[in-house]
């Protein structure tokens, strides 16, 4: 998650200074996404760690949530022929990291670590 939000955080600085591109979303659009996904996946590293009860099923809802805005963001604004050719094999690895993050929050492991840190 700190990667995540360090790759977001640097989409945030790096918009601040973008040289004039044609760009198909506005340049407040790419700075705005990066400190609100930067500023989340902070918050799920700080649930993460410390074991926070709310983290568990709000993990699972940010990371659907997150997935959801890449793919809106992907099909309405990216058109690239690379992005569009490589759609297939994009929604085959989304589905299997959020499969991977359901299978992993449901451990029973993974629950009792919730619940110990939460008593």
């Amino acid at each position: 998650m700190l990667i995540f939000s360090a790759a977001n955080f640097s989409r945030l600085i790096l918009s601040l200074n973008l040289p004039p591109l044609n760009l198909t979303v506005p340049q407040w659009y790419i700075s705005l996404t990066g400190a609100f996904w930067g500023a989340f996946g902070l918050l799920a590293a700080y649930g993460l760690f410390f074991g926070k009860a709310w983290t568990q099923k709000g993990f699972l809802r940010l990371s659907l949530i997150y997935a959801l805005w890449y793919w809106l963001d992907n099909l309405l604004y990216v058109k690239s022929d690379y992005v569009v050719g490589t759609r297939l094999i994009s929604v085959a690895l989304t589905l299997i990291v959020l499969g991977s993050i359901w299978r992993i929050m449901q451990r029973s492991v993974v629950k009792s670590y919730f619940m110990e840190t939460t008593q």
